[in-house]
């Protein structure tokens, strides 16, 4: 059932891309870095978030619990991250500390770090054969546009 669904789905692009004489704009959100190589997500990211500063005192289910949503959250660990910040300050670039320098800055720089740990440099890095060969063939597709949300680096390591 599902391979007629996917077979139909592939007739209707290649269809399409004919008929119209253009190349496909691919919209890419969060799922693609799950997929390939299983980036959290927001509840995970909180969750790896509080492993790495110590003063958070509980893990997301703790607020979850208490009827905050996830960006309620963000905003909690936002004030934790930078109180660790200015009492471990060797742990962040000296520019962090201006005055000028927006309170979410720490928090922000420490998913980066998380991203950058666990993001692909290479399709190598990528045991999954059938996910190598997704990825091959997404690489060939010619683009008209990309649209993503993804903070992460891997569609520019790999598209």
């Amino acid at each position: 059932m599902y391979s007629r669904y996917q077979e139909q789905i592939i007739n209707d692009v290649q269809t399409n891309l004919e008929e119209m004489g253009t190349q496909p704009i691919l919209f890419i959100g969060s799922g693609l870095s799950k997929r390939y190589f299983h980036a959290p997500n927001r509840k995970e990211l909180l969750e790896l978030l509080k492993k790495r500063c110590p003063i958070i005192p509980h893990g997301p289910g703790y607020y979850l619990q208490g009827a905050k949503s996830l960006s309620e959250l963000g905003s909690i660990y936002t004030e934790y991250y930078r109180e660790w910040a200015w009492d471990n300050q060797e742990n962040y670039p000296t520019e962090f500390f201006s005055t000028e320098i927006p309170k979410d800055i720490y928090i922000k720089f420490e998913i980066k770090e998380i991203l950058e740990e666990i993001t692909p440099k290479s399709i190598d890095e990528i045991k999954d054969e059938k996910l190598k060969e997704e990825i091959k063939i997404l690489q060939d597709i010619q683009l008209h546009a990309l649209i993503t949300t993804n903070y992460d680096n891997f569609l520019e390591n790999f598209l």
